[in-house]
């Protein structure tokens, strides 16, 4: 009996001891299950909308003020600031204005290093006048200096400064006025006169349509040769006198420059030195007009 009693105590734990295993079995069964196979839940893509034809373009962040920019389809606009045209360079033919002058001469003394004048305008004409008085010394001393900063320094001593300007003077003048007739030379006919009785050129056979000398001997070849070439010097001096003189002339009216010249040097001498500038600025501006 106890033998019996012992068998089935032994098959009660048995029995527990299985159903413990295959209840453990189960529950790492389903963790394991519940780790491999739970995934995170996603949403399906969206797919994508037609766009239509002609998309209505998206109004521009800018301010009210930019380029004209219509999109199809909106009634919108919007402008952006138009940026300041280019000025154009106009060049003009014909002889300057005299107000262009003007503003030719304002911007040549700003922009090339011409501070120390002035530029005005004093009864109807131009007036480019240095900011200090300068001492203008007509010649060289015969007095030797040291050095030049001592011979600027005696000759300031004796010549006293005063005001130093170039003046730009206007007259009014018609069109027809620019024909200018060359001057005669009187004197240079009395000279050629004077040469032919001094070498007795009337000895000399001339032919009258030729104009042509034929000297006879060795005495009228010689008086010959000499007469030709004193003639020669007296024609060019002639020609140099009766060429037309030369003028300055802007629109209605003739130029004049009046200022010191002629002389050995300034007080200071960038006073000389700049005036020069000046004024052949001033006549290549008026003569590349003219």
């Amino acid at each position: 009996m106890k033998q019996i009693i012992v068998f089935l105590f032994c098959c009660c734990m048995l029995l527990q001891g299985a159903q413990a295993q295959a209840s453990k079995n189960t529950s790492k069964n389903t963790t394991t299950k519940k780790t491999t196979t739970t995934k995170p839940t996603t949403k399906p893509a969206a797919k994508p909308t037609a766009k239509p034809a002609n998309p209505a373009p998206k109004p521009a962040d800018k301010p009210a003020s930019a380029t004209t920019n219509t999109g199809i389809g909106s009634s919108e606009t919007t402008t952006q600031p138009t940026a300041p045209a280019t000025p154009e360079i106009i060049v003009k033919d014909g002889p300057l204005t005299k107000y262009e002058l003007y503003s030719q001469l304002r911007n040549y003394l700003e922009n090339n290093g011409l501070k120390n004048w002035i530029l005005a305008e004093r009864l109807s004409n131009f007036i480019i006048a240095f900011k200090e008085p300068v001492a203008i010394v007509p010649e060289k001393s015969e007095t030797t200096y040291e050095s030049e900063q001592k011979e600027l320094e005696a000759l300031s001593k004796v010549y006293l400064p005063k005001l130093f300007e170039i003046s730009i003077e206007f007259s009014p003048y018609a069109t027809e006025q620019l024909r200018i007739a060359a001057p005669t030379d009187n004197s240079a006919e009395k000279k050629m006169q004077e040469l032919k009785e001094k070498y007795s050129i009337g000895e000399i056979f001339e032919n009258v349509e030729t104009k042509e000398y034929y000297a006879a001997s060795n005495d009228e070849r010689n008086r010959l040769a000499n007469f030709l070439i004193a003639k020669t010097f007296i024609e060019v001096k002639n020609t140099e006198a009766n060429l037309p003189q030369q003028f300055l002339y802007i629109q209605n009216f003739s130029v004049n420059l009046n200022y010191p010249q002629n002389y050995y040097l300034t007080i200071p001498k960038q006073a000389g030195t700049e005036a020069d500038r000046i004024v052949q600025f001033i006549q290549t501006t008026i003569l590349s007009r003219q």
